[in-house]
């Protein structure tokens, strides 16, 4: 199938796996911090919010106020703007924090007044006020030990997440160490990269998770753990120096890449993000390569665009221009964007993507590859009657470094009649070369080669108003298409 193609069947499976939990029984769904999806999350929940309303399913996503979703509004979505806590909720918030025992009123009213309602500001206020010397317990509730200034609370969410983790010691190394990890990371990797001996660490992770900065699933060596809330993992971060950052930044790097061979595989643009924030772009700018190419691969094209955009912003080349690739990884680099970009832009994007490619097949037919010179070539930039300048000049030039009758000119001599057939007083040459392609196709038994080319070739026909010729054309690449599914079922392949 065609990568959009692919792409759509993808998401409207998962959607169709979600709405079938529904047949049996009714589904609740819950989607907390939508800011954070990427955008093929966001395209599958779009998907299925189109379907919602005649299935059993209600669906709940949560997201911050300068969120805005991506899809349109409908009768059937309800928005609620949650508010701040008003002064008897965080009285009820806190009553229940401190296990039913009162707080001063002075206290409560502070606790009030600089959390302003922000029900994670209440919580981190109240855990700081039971952790200090500012109260004591006694019976039923608690006493100050002494007269309330106005600095004993802290004025500021970061202040407050801040004071509890300096009160933390030696394990408030552990939990900054933890957020450079991540939201989430497991005990295995926070193992390989700590000083730490097993005994020590697990003693901080337990205090850590004592005091609610953590949540832990499982025990050592299986656990994973979860900062409780991003902004608490953003306090531990940004208490970091600049230069302990990026040394604890390489470690992890370092450790993923010796011990963790499945995450280099299924997630390098996590080892581009250590390599880049521990000052190592080089080495960062391969992950985000490879990164950009497994992407393409499940058809997540806006996340692949974005990586091979910070590949070659890590590489400093510019992402528009003439100059041809200096080397393989960046004509890699160039020709990734160029893919990218042509299954997610439209109309003049599409010109913007092509461009990359003359530039990195200019590197690639003077390295003599090819092989990726051809593959660049080809690429189907401009399909559906999109005509992009530079295009068949592009195909001619690859066809040159190719043995005439050779299966490469075969798979090149069908695009280019494409391309051919949509310019203006080409038609000729455009038949000359479906003609050429058709004849290797039938040489050497490629039916799906030869099945685009017969498809391309009714286009043209089309075009010309040959209506008698465009069906001709049509039905024979049909017949080829149901030969090529009842051998492969499995792989249909499409224009």
């Amino acid at each position: 199938m065609s990568p959009e193609v692919q792409r759509e069947r993808s998401l409207q499976l998962l959607v169709a796996l979600l709405l079938d939990s529904a047949n049996d029984q009714p589904v609740f769904l819950v989607v907390e911090d939508l800011h954070w999806a990427d955008p093929s999350t966001l395209t599958m929940l779009g998907l299925l919010l189109e379907q919602v309303p005649t299935s059993k399913v209600l669906v709940l996503f949560s997201f911050r106020p300068e969120f805005t979703p991506p899809w349109p509004s409908r009768a059937y979505i309800t928005p609620m703007m949650l508010s701040r806590l008003t002064g008897r909720l965080v009285g009820d918030m806190v009553h229940r924090l401190t296990g039913g025992k009162t707080l001063p009123e002075e206290v409560l009213s502070q606790v009030a007044i600089k959390s302003d309602g922000v029900p994670i500001f209440v919580e981190e206020l109240t855990r700081m006020l039971l952790e200090s010397d500012l109260l004591k317990e006694v019976g039923d509730h608690y006493e100050l030990t002494g007269p309330l200034t106005r600095l004993a609370i802290p004025s500021t969410l970061q202040d407050s997440l801040t004071a509890r983790l300096d009160r933390l010691s030696s394990a408030r190394e552990v939990a900054q160490l933890g957020s450079v990890l991540g939201r989430e990371f497991t005990y295995e990797l926070i193992k390989a990269v700590s000083p730490l001996g097993e005994e020590l660490l697990g003693s901080h992770l337990r205090q850590l998770v004592d005091s609610e900065f953590l949540h832990q699933v499982g025990s050592p060596p299986n656990a994973n753990y979860t900062f409780k809330h991003a902004l608490i993992q953003d306090a531990a971060y940004e208490s970091l120096l600049r230069s302990n950052k990026q040394r604890y930044h390489r470690q992890v790097a370092q450790a993923l890449e010796e011990g963790f061979a499945d995450t280099v595989e299924t997630q390098p643009e996590l080892l581009a993000h250590h390599f880049a924030e521990g000052g190592l772009t080089e080495r960062a700018v391969n992950y985000w390569l490879r990164a950009g190419e497994r992407a393409l691969v499940v058809y997540a094209n806006e996340e692949a665009l974005a990586h091979f955009e910070r590949g070659l912003i890590g590489r400093s080349i510019p992402l528009s221009g003439t100059e041809a690739a200096s080397d393989e990884q960046a004509a890699d680099l160039l020709c990734g964007l160029a893919r990218a970009q042509s299954a997610t832009g439209v109309g003049q994007q599409l010109v913007e993507a092509f461009a990359k490619l003359p530039r990195a097949f200019e590197y690639y037919a003077a390295a003599g590859n090819v092989e990726k010179a051809v593959t660049a070539a080809a690429f189907p930039i401009g399909r559906g009657g999109v005509v992009i300048p530079g295009v068949a000049d592009l195909i001619a030039r690859a066809l040159a470094l190719v043995p005439a009758n050779s299966h490469e000119a075969g798979r090149l001599l069908s695009r280019y009649g494409g391309v051919l057939g949509r310019e203006e007083g080409h038609y000729d040459a455009a038949q000359d070369a479906f003609s050429r392609a058709l004849t290797i196709a039938r040489r050497e038994g490629d039916q799906a080669l030869e099945m685009r080319t017969l498809a391309e070739a009714a286009n043209l026909a089309t075009q010309h108003l040959r209506l008698e010729e465009t069906l001709k054309l049509s039905l024979s690449a049909i017949e080829l298409a149901r030969r090529i599914a009842e051998l492969s079922p499995d792989t249909i392949p499409i224009m």
